[in-house]
C-alpha cells in the first residue's frame, strides 16, 4: 500500500497573490462548487473586484481594517 501524499504549498506571498495566480493560471477552473452552481475563478476574480470598488467607494484604502459579515453559499460571494 502506497502512503504517498501531496502537500499543496502556497507562494511566501499573501492571500491576494496566491488567488491572483491561481485565477491567471486556470481562469476557467472552478473556484467554488455548490450543489447546483459553479463559479470559476475568471468569476470569482470579477466579484472580488467588485467589492474592491464599492470598498473604495466607500472610502477603504490600503492598510485600512475591514471586517465582512456574510451568510454561507453565493450568496456570500456574489
Amino acid at each position: 500500500m502506497s502512503t504517498d501524499t501531496h502537500t499543496a504549498r502556497l507562494p511566501d506571498t499573501g492571500v491576494y497573490e496566491a488567488f491572483a495566480a491561481a485565477a491567471s493560471a486556470a481562469p476557467d477552473a472552478p473556484a467554488l462548487l455548490g450543489r447546483d452552481r459553479r463559479l470559476s475563478y475568471a468569476g470569482l476574480a470579477a466579484e472580488v473586484l467588485r467589492l474592491a470598488a464599492a470598498l473604495e467607494a466607500e472610502g477603504v484604502g490600503p492598510g485600512d481594517h475591514v471586517a465582512l459579515c456574510a451568510g454561507r453559499g453565493f450568496a456570500a460571494i456574489t
